[in-house]
């Protein structure tokens, strides 16, 4: 899996993660069901054109809402957007698993053998962290596109600045601060004993050394 590092994934990018899975997998269902229907009439000449793609085992996608250390799956995702939505302050842990199997460049003249293909998105949210992995293997033309589109919401979500970060900013900026101040209090001294030699005003060596100069 690979670890968004400082990412803040918001509920509505989650949302248009999880219809772009809904969506393709539906698709993908849709394929299986064809090819059952097929498969149990595999005498009819109709069914025995080549097919690009051929989805013999049933895809799987799931969502998942963690609330007061109870898990909670579903695979509908209706029911997901609304609990993201609805529990957005007590989600300690948000999940999206999907995955499909297939077959490409076959006919129903070889029981629908041809090369195997995979394909697999997960995503798993946590207040101080997320992961996502994938997985693809002779995979449908348009799961490219899909997880195209799904790195791209990932990778432009906002940074998130937590603690972390801000203490290790603080920690890189101060040399430099410490290095300025110190530079500034040396030339002032400088100007102060220039001044004080070549007896310049009482009123400007005054201002010169007060702390408004400074």
């Amino acid at each position: 899996m690979e670890q968004l590092n400082n990412k803040r994934i918001s509920n509505e990018t989650i949302k248009q993660i999880a219809l772009l899975l809904d969506d393709h997998y539906k698709q993908m269902n849709e394929l299986y069901t064809q090819y059952k229907t097929e498969s149990e009439d595999y005498k009819n000449p109709a069914n025995e054109q080549i097919k690009d793609i051929v989805v013999s085992s049933k895809p799987r996608l799931t969502f998942s809402v963690t609330i007061g250390g109870e898990q909670e799956e579903r695979e509908d995702v209706e029911w997901f957007i609304q609990s993201i939505k609805r529990d957005a302050k007590f989600l300690e842990k948000t999940s999206i698993h999907y995955y499909g199997s297939l077959r490409r460049d076959c006919s129903n003249n070889n029981s629908f053998s041809a090369t195997s293909g995979e394909e697999s998105f997960s995503l798993s949210l946590q207040p101080n962290y997320a992961y996502h992995s994938s997985s693809i293997n002779n995979p449908s033309r348009n799961f490219d596109e899909v997880l195209y589109k799904i790195r791209t919401l990932l990778s432009s979500a906002p940074t998130n600045y937590d603690k972390t970060i801000k203490g290790k900013n603080m920690r890189e900026n101060f040399p430099s601060m410490v290095y300025s101040m110190i530079g500034g209090i040396v030339l002032t001294l400088v100007i102060a004993l220039v001044f004080r030699f070549v007896n310049v005003n009482i009123g400007i060596e005054w201002f010169i050394c007060s702390p408004y100069f400074a």
